[in-house]
């Protein structure tokens, strides 16, 4: 008698060609982590170094739209914000036309600080691309560019908190 079929297994791609996205994960993690360590000295996290340097461009999201930018949660962005209130970095202002919404504003302290967070930014952009002649930075960066305004194109869609878990309607 013939055994038991055999199952269907999961092919899972050639290793080769995962490595390159396996690779960008992990320069990212070590690159923010670099980051996290030089703005450790500040009393600042990597997470609300990001946040401050988004509100020196754009001064005022509220926390929904500064999450957005960071790609965190609300609930997670909160503890950063209660931080960079806390220190006398960022305050909340109430929005003008919805109660609901405070808005995110620097203060003095925290437009002092940008010059020496971008200053630290830099030194660790610098070091991490030291040992690289400037045609493989420079295509570095061109193949960012393309990767990202490829990612842009698709159409990706960022969960919150707030969204349906997948595979659930929301109702």
């Amino acid at each position: 008698p013939a055994g038991p079929a055999p199952t269907a297994r999961f092919s899972a791609p050639a290793p080769h060609r995962l490595d390159r996205l396996v690779m960008l994960g992990d320069a990212t993690r070590l690159s923010r982590a670099a980051f996290d360590n030089r703005v450790r000295a500040l009393g600042l996290t990597g997470a609300s170094a990001r946040a401050l340097f988004i509100l020196a461009k754009e001064d005022g999201l509220s926390q929904i739209e500064l999450a957005r930018r960071l790609d965190v949660s609300r609930m997670a962005l909160g503890q950063t914000i209660d931080r960079l209130e806390k220190s006398g970095h960022v305050e909340r202002r109430p929005d003008p036309t919805d109660r609901r919404v405070w808005r995110l504003h620097l203060t003095k302290a925290a437009n002092d600080l940008l010059p020496h967070l971008a200053e630290l930014a830099a030194d660790n952009q610098a070091q991490i691309l030291e040992n690289m002649p400037e045609q493989e930075v420079e295509a570095l960066k061109l193949s960012l560019r393309k990767i990202t305004e490829r990612l842009r194109s698709m159409p990706i869609q960022l969960l919150t908190e707030d969204d349906p878990v997948v595979g659930q309607n929301a109702s």
